[in-house]
């Protein structure tokens, strides 16, 4: 499924938080669980996974009232560690949550340098900028809005002009590009003509020349809607005798090659594209735990090369800040992936975490059985009950 048409038919859903919520109870299980010496993790989990974000907000205002704390500050001061990332990040509404991801990803950037080489045709994505390419890749126009407004308002700076000083050469002007959301097209027309004329540019641009016009795939990847797409990709596929994606992955490198890719994955199948980055991300944080048991050296000195090709999502924000996308989409690629014999991750990547946070995020809320045992994850309703966090935990990384 599309990624405009995955999103728009789910807006408005949202995760079903308790039916009977009063947040004063929830304020005071809270405040009795940090009270004191040591603190009630499990109380914590309790009530804040099984609440939505909006029932979450409310709580935080209760909090406030009765005992004149801000309970995210609380939250901080009693929890560590991985367990308070996940649980801060539960507190953020959605799209203030994604405006501080994209904040602190080009913070980073920032501190530590763009090399206009990697952005220009690099040898390898960074994780900071993986983060940026993905949610701005895979969000609707009136999604983008939102990120921005809550960007500006928390922060006090412009979002676009922030991308344009922290990145350079063409991932800048893809990621600009991206960030008009230009692409939203609910009508479903596609025009033939200019689909094949699409098509022919991008071949001129690429495959039948020496060198490469990155400015054109660019332009059209960026400013067609997601059905016109498919059928440039149709008519491409035609002429060149090859995929768009194996042609993007000859002419181009490093970050605008990640940036395209993105794009055209989320065209084709948004439901595909984030469960390949669950499983890549889940896959790499299994091997790196059994190599890190048998040799540290190796760990450090190769933990690096293998998220290069396969960068752990560190915002899969459609797991973590929007409507859900059919279920059953994540659920029949985990199941393909299982038939095409590739190992299922959560067997052994899963044992770092703690078990009580998979059950009280409901991780397996929703599964299907393969070969009688393993039980692969369901995407979990919109931005609460966190996957991403749940992959942070794994894989040792965060981004709050």
């Amino acid at each position: 499924m599309a990624w405009w048409k995955a999103w728009v038919e789910q807006e408005g859903i949202s995760v079903k938080g308790s039916p009977h919520f009063n947040p004063d109870p929830d304020a005071e299980t809270l405040y009795k669980a940090m009270k004191g010496i040591g603190t009630n993790e499990q109380a914590i989990i309790d009530v804040l996974t099984k609440r939505s974000n909006a029932q979450r907000q409310q709580i935080a205002k209760s909090f406030k009232a009765q005992f004149g704390k801000d309970l995210i500050e609380t939250l901080k001061s009693e929890l560590s560690g991985k367990f308070e990332r996940l649980i801060i990040a539960l507190m953020y509404p959605p799209y203030r949550y994604e405006a501080k991801e994209l904040y602190d990803a080009m913070k980073v950037i920032q501190e530590s340098g763009p090399s206009n080489n990697n952005h220009l045709h690099g040898k390898g994505i960074g994780t900071k900028e993986g983060v940026i390419i993905e949610i701005l890749a895979s969000r609707t126009k009136n999604q983008l809005q939102e990120i921005m407004k809550a960007y500006e308002e928390d922060y006090g700076s412009n979002l676009e002009e922030d991308i344009k000083a922290d990145t350079s050469g063409y991932l800048e002007r893809i990621l600009v590009c991206l960030l008009q959301g230009s692409r939203d097209d609910l009508s479903g027309y596609v025009d033939p003509g200019l689909a094949l004329q699409d098509a022919q540019d991008l071949y001129a641009a690429g495959e039948k020349i020496c060198g490469t016009d990155e400015m054109k795939f660019i332009t059209i990847l960026c400013t067609r809607s997601a059905t016109h797409l498919l059928r440039v990709f149709e008519e491409y596929e035609k002429i060149a005798n090859k995929s768009i994606e194996d042609s993007i992955k000859s002419e181009t490198h490093g970050s605008l090659e990640e940036a395209m890719l993105t794009v055209v994955k989320c065209t084709r199948n948004l439901h595909s594209y984030f469960a390949e980055r669950l499983y890549f991300a889940m896959k790499v944080t299994a091997l790196f735990s059994v190599c890190l048991t048998l040799s540290p050296t190796w760990h450090q000195s190769q933990s690096q090369r293998a998220q290069s090709h396969h960068p752990v999502p560190p915002h899969v924000g459609l797991l973590l800040s929007h409507p859900p996308v059919d279920q059953a989409g994540f659920s029949s690629q985990w199941a393909s992936q299982a038939r095409e014999g590739k190992p299922h991750p959560l067997k052994a990547g899963f044992e770092q975490v703690r078990s009580q946070v998979f059950m009280a995020l409901n991780f397996y809320h929703s599964s299907l059985t393969l070969h009688g045992a393993i039980r692969p994850p369901i995407c979990p309703p919109r931005d609460d009950e966190t996957v991403v966090k749940v992959t942070e935990l794994i894989h040792g990384k965060a981004l709050i």
